[in-house]
């Protein structure tokens, strides 16, 4: 049991490797929406492939799976909505997310995420697959790592700093439940579980990258350049993701 918490702390936690980030002095517009088109990449390539990774233990045929990641999707990204959505609008404008809802958004779709990485982790484990959880270690740790940049992302064009707690606690969500799901699979867990958790991180992130992007388009003014950067930028970030998932 010791040495499954180790392995997953390390896993959820080299998310913080990535905390200098929200720090950085102030960038000028473009450059900011050249990184939130890399955060926006991350983003797409990590909806791919938690998909793919839950449709292969799904299998085929098994409809009542189906029916559970189906369901969750809807529900989880409808969630989100509805609740950004119930927010007082100010008289004669619309009131847009801010920089810790998005972030805050993104770090939970993240940790949800990174909670059936811990429930692979900690049933791997148990089952004395070595084989199987060194690889899997290794793997979800350089993940992680680019994991924290979509967090960090919405403050990066802001005029005043985050505070560290604040930052702090939103990577302490995308990061902790690694170490929660592999206690779980550790004692307790079901493939219905992992189905679940991943239909709810889907739906989370759908949500988040899409106002992401309709952020970098209001932000644009009708100037071609800025969507342009923040499409070399999306492009750039789900290449690195890529790249990322081929290392073992």
């Amino acid at each position: 049991m010791v040495e499954v918490m180790l392995l997953a702390a390390v896993v959820g936690f080299s998310i913080f490797l990535t905390l200098p980030i929200p720090f950085m002095k102030r960038i000028d517009q473009r450059k900011a929406e050249v990184l939130n088109g890399v955060a926006i990449g991350v983003l797409i390539y990590l909806l791919m492939d938690i998909f793919t990774g839950t449709y292969s233990v799904i299998g085929e045929g098994n409809v009542e799976l189906q029916g559970i990641l189906l369901v969750g999707i809807i529900v989880s990204y409808l969630g989100f909505h509805f609740l950004s959505t119930s927010r007082p609008r100010p008289i004669g404008g619309e009131q847009q997310p801010s920089a810790v809802e998005v972030a805050s958004l993104i770090a939970v779709g993240i940790g949800l995420q990174n909670l059936t990485e811990g429930l692979a982790l900690g049933g791997s484990f148990k089952l004395g697959l070595s084989s199987v959880v060194v690889p899997l270690v290794v793997g979800s740790t350089i993940q992680n790592v680019t994991e924290g940049f979509p967090i960090s992302a919405p403050f990066l064009a802001l005029r005043s700093r985050p505070s560290v707690r604040t930052i702090g606690a939103l990577y302490l969500i995308g990061g902790a439940p690694t170490l929660l799901g592999a206690i779980l699979s550790y004692t307790l867990a079901s493939t219905a579980m992992v189905v679940l958790f991943n239909a709810v991180a889907l739906g989370s992130i759908i949500y988040v990258t899409m106002e992401m992007y309709k952020g970098s388009v209001r932000r644009a003014q009708r100037t071609n350049t800025i969507l342009n950067l923040m499409a070399m930028g999306v492009a750039a970030g789900f290449a690195l993701a890529f790249l990322v998932n081929l290392l073992p």
